[in-house]
């Protein structure tokens, strides 16, 4: 490495600036963490320095993460410490970030990142990231793997712990198969509509827009679906564990033919045996908590799509009438604009013969 203006900044006042270049097999910075009797403390970084380390690692241990081919910069300088183009193999994925930590008090410790990650295990993610712990607990009974974009901006405590009432987040998520078991508001839900692929379900195609902010997730409207069933889900839920989503649950309406499905008929303002085809609709309002969910469902607008073969033949026999009656007053008119024509010819003929 190399180490400039030293002196100047010792006696005059002036910026000293370094570069350093770290390659390691096993870079260990567990034994720089403090042990839980010693936690973590903010530290106010100093000014007039500038210093640049080029990081390139095998493996590196930090608390509970271990990464593989770890690439990327630190930057210290204007009393903020950058991460520039972080590259590192992790959680049975890969991570790709930049960021920056600042403290200049009074001012509480800040942090700030840029994320991009591909191919994540949900379980070790849950159980390395307390913001995920935090604001996505239903994560914990998920089984598969996610990839995403998001940015990550918090205030941090004197532990360098994010204050997770002024944590914003914004991001993309793709999940394309992930398995949740012994979650209550699935399996109260299962119950509720008596759809069974709906207990300990498995997900596919689920592609949320989340944002966190003032200590919520939000989540906006989004498709996913479970064995036949397409749901369309949005709302929220809180660090507080407070619920407030909405979901629509598609079910093909030949299911509620024959009393095989009376929790759902019950919602249908026509009769279930007369749906042949298309969908039914049921929407669910979903409350409470996640250990304690309240589920209400509302028959409102439930039937979409389906085909009543009653009212179909209504209305194809209203449509054969329109048109005889069309065909009627078409010939009508056609009568009428004839007779007109004639009783013309005739008066002309009249008056030539007079002449």
């Amino acid at each position: 490495g190399v180490l400039e203006n030293i002196f100047g900044y010792v006696f005059h006042d002036q910026t000293v600036k370094g570069t350093l270049a770290l390659q390691s097999k096993l870079l260990d910075l567990n034994p720089w963490i403090a042990g839980e009797s010693e936690p973590l403390q903010a530290i106010e970084l100093p000014a007039k320095v500038e210093f640049l380390l080029a990081a390139d690692c095998q493996k590196v241990l930090f608390d509970k993460l271990e990464m593989k081919n770890v690439k990327g910069n630190l930057l210290l300088k204007d009393q903020k410490l950058s991460l520039l183009d972080l590259n590192a193999n992790m959680l049975q994925g890969s991570l790709r970030t930049s960021g920056e930590y600042s403290y200049i008090p009074p001012k509480k410790p800040e942090m700030f990142f840029d994320v991009l990650i591909d191919n994540f295990a949900i379980p070790e993610t849950f159980t390395s990231f307390v913001t995920v712990q935090k604001f996505m607990p239903l994560s914990e009974k998920m089984d598969g793997k996610f990839s995403g974009q998001l940015t990550l901006n918090s205030a941090l405590d004197q532990n360098l712990l994010p204050v997770m009432s002024a944590l914003t987040s914004k991001g993309s998520l793709v999940v394309p198969k992930v398995k949740i078991t012994d979650t209550d508001i699935f399996n109260k839900l299962s119950e509720k509509l008596s759809l069974s692929a709906l207990h300990n379900p498995a997900l596919s195609d689920v592609n949320p827009t989340y944002s966190i902010k003032n200590g919520r997730f939000y989540v906006e409207p989004f498709k996913f679906n479970i064995d036949k069933y397409l749901i369309e889900a949005t709302g929220s839920n809180g660090i507080d564990q407070s619920v407030d989503y909405a979901m629509k649950v598609h079910v093909p309406a030949a299911e509620l033919r024959d009393q095989a499905n009376a929790a759902i008929s019950q919602f249908i303002k026509t009769d279930a045996n007369m749906l042949s085809s298309g969908t039914v609709v049921v929407d669910v309002k979903v409350g409470g908590t996640f250990k304690n969910p309240v589920l209400n469902v509302s028959g409102a607008n439930v039937l979409e799509g389906a085909t009543d073969p009653l009212k179909a033949a209504a209305d194809a026999e209203a449509a054969k009438q329109k048109a005889e009656a069309e065909r009627k007053m078409k010939e009508e008119l056609e009568k009428k604009k004839k007779e007109a024509e004639q009783k013309l010819k005739d008066k002309l003929k009249g008056i030539w013969k007079k002449d």
